[in-house]
């Protein structure tokens, strides 16, 4: 179901980024339904994407939602809004929402695969497998505002793979967070393909691919804007 928004967005792009496009009208839609509705701020001053179960909110972030500030920050930075007041206002529930996806990093030894705000931000799922989502948009941050403290969150991330993931042949997948002992032997595909391919670029000052000359498809897959 997320990569359907992300699409929108990045078929606008890839397609010319035309004004009267129905994908540029579809993707501004659900954006303004989602901010409506689910962008909420915890009790402590965090804000998350909740979700809804019929008309109530489920108060639980999936590490999964955190594709979404990078897709909030892309929309920014090619102004798929003619308002440039909505533009800015994407961008900044980008930063705040990769802010919590960051702490969920920072407050157990390496991100669990979803937490939940009751009120305060604690552990759903312990499980964690390697997933690229918040160093994708730590990457597409670092692109629009050239602000360094989205390198630093990536470089922490990074040696928490290192010190808590990091097996003699490769990476391991955690059953529990809190305890980096309760790895299983699965290193997943994604890991090279988009979490470590996402961190590179991050620490290339140069790179060669850009939000500027290409778009990531969901698997982290380059194609080039004509």
């Amino acid at each position: 179901g997320d990569s359907l928004y992300e699409y929108l967005l990045k078929m606008w792009i890839l397609k010319g980024k035309r004004d009267d496009d129905m994908y540029r009208r579809m993707y501004l839609s659900s954006i303004d339904s989602m901010t409506k509705k689910l962008l909420t701020k915890s009790t402590e001053g965090l804000w998350y994407i909740a979700e809804m179960r019929g008309n109530n909110l489920d108060h639980k972030m999936d590490h999964l939602t955190c594709f979404a500030p990078g897709m909030l920050a892309l929309g920014y930075h090619h102004r798929v809004s003619k308002d440039q007041s909505v533009n800015e206002r994407h961008l900044q529930a980008a930063k705040d929402v990769l802010e919590t996806c960051v702490q969920m990093y920072i407050r157990w030894p390496i991100s669990p695969e979803m937490v939940r705000f009751t009120p305060y931000m604690t552990m759903g799922t312990a499980t964690n497998f390697q997933r690229p989502e918040t160093v994708e948009s730590l990457f597409v941050l670092w692109q629009v505002t050239k602000d360094e403290k989205w390198r630093k969150y990536a470089w922490t991330i990074f040696q928490k793979f290192e010190r808590h993931l990091r097996v003699p042949n490769g990476y391991a997948s955690l059953n529990h967070v809190a305890d980096t002992n309760s790895k299983s032997d699965k290193m997943e595909s994604f890991l090279l393909a988009e979490t470590f391919k996402y961190l590179y670029l991050l620490f290339q000052d140069d790179p060669a691919i850009t939000v500027d000359t290409y778009v990531f498809n969901t698997e982290a897959h380059p194609l080039p804007l004509k």
